[in-house]
């Protein structure tokens, strides 16, 4: 019962209580299960009460890519990835307010997700062994090369903003260069 607060009071102050024994918690505190991929929705404050009652460390962990195997309703296989963050210790956030907690631990998250989303993004636009060989032939002068390959096309970054875009590496090999 959302309306009642003191279940929710009498819960906070039992987690404290175990946490300061040495139980650790994994706590979500989005407070619903986000259906926007690995973007974080809003935290909510008062997931942090029970670690200011018990002072204790708040350790941000980013997940990444867990919500596919329920958002895409598919039985293949998943790499998941935790990145356990710098903790916050309570000497850092004493003074501030719950909000402010979930706010910082939020964006430590947010910056890791991005971080690792974007080294993916990097790893894919290196070119693939086969587009490396081509390019090299085809384009000895040229650098920062890169390819993203799907089923039917692939597109080479052949110089500043310039793309090529052909159907298979054989079409791309035998393709006329344009010279701009």
């Amino acid at each position: 019962d959302r309306e009642d607060i003191r279940p929710s009071m009498k819960v906070i102050q039992t987690m404290a209580e175990e946490v300061k024994k040495g139980r650790n918690f994994l706590i979500f505190p989005e407070g619903t299960r986000s259906r926007q991929g690995n973007h974080t929705l809003e935290f909510k404050g008062g997931t942090f009460k029970s670690a200011v009652k018990a002072k204790c460390p708040i350790v941000p962990c980013a997940l990444i890519d867990s919500f596919i195997p329920f958002d895409e309703k598919s039985i293949r296989p998943v790499t998941v990835h935790l990145y356990y963050l710098k903790p916050l210790y309570y000497e850092e956030y004493q003074n501030m307010k719950t909000t402010e907690i979930a706010e910082e631990v939020k964006r430590r998250i947010d910056e890791q997700i991005e971080a690792h989303l974007k080294a993916v993004r990097n790893k894919e636009q290196k070119p693939c062994g086969h587009c490396k060989k081509m390019i090299d032939k085809r384009f000895p002068l040229m650098y920062n090369n890169s390819c993203v390959t799907d089923k039917r096309r692939i597109r080479i970054h052949i110089g500043k903003g310039q793309f090529g875009l052909w159907r298979n590496t054989q079409e791309a090999e035998e393709a006329p260069l344009l010279r701009v």
